[in-house]
């Protein structure tokens, strides 16, 4: 785990945020990725 956030603070993997969800919104992210259409990670945000 440790090699996969120093190869993604390096810039050797890019990783690709479509978009940040509060928590209050989490069903819409999950609806979200059901529909297969989501160009990058959707992330929830939890306090």
């Amino acid at each position: 785990m440790a090699d996969l956030v120093e190869d993604i603070a390096s810039g050797r993997i890019r990783l690709v945020l479509e978009h940040i969800y509060p928590f209050d919104q989490a069903l819409s992210a999950l609806e979200k990725t059901e529909t297969r259409h989501a160009r990058g990670k959707l992330v929830v945000k939890v306090r």
